[in-house]
């Protein structure tokens, strides 16, 4: 009973989507589409230039050239997320009500 009720509660929030219902029914955008295969298209000549880069005789562009095959050859390095003192992130929600007084 207890359940169903925070069901209830949660439907009748207008921000919510509404169970069942797409909160986008007509998808992802036609034209996002389109650019993402022209620019698929573009992937053999973009693979060309990071040879290029490779083989440049300015070190600058031959690392920046080399780092970005790297990184989409193997993936980034993980980067570890810690607190400010090196242990676990610590998160604190505070909780305010509508009057403004701290609960």
């Amino acid at each position: 009973m207890a359940e169903h009720s925070a069901i209830s509660r949660a439907e009748t929030k207008p921000w919510q989507f509404k169970r069942g219902v797409s909160g986008n029914p007509s998808g992802r955008p036609k034209a996002v589409a389109a650019l993402v295969d022209q620019c698929r298209k573009l992937t053999p000549l973009a693979i060309e230039a990071v040879r290029r880069g490779l083989q440049s005789d300015d070190e600058r562009v031959a690392l920046a050239a080399a780092s970005l095959a790297m990184d989409r050859g193997w993936g980034k390095a993980a980067q570890p997320v810690t607190g400010a003192d090196g242990g676990p992130v610590v998160f604190s929600i505070e909780i305010v009500p509508a009057g403004g007084k701290h609960v």
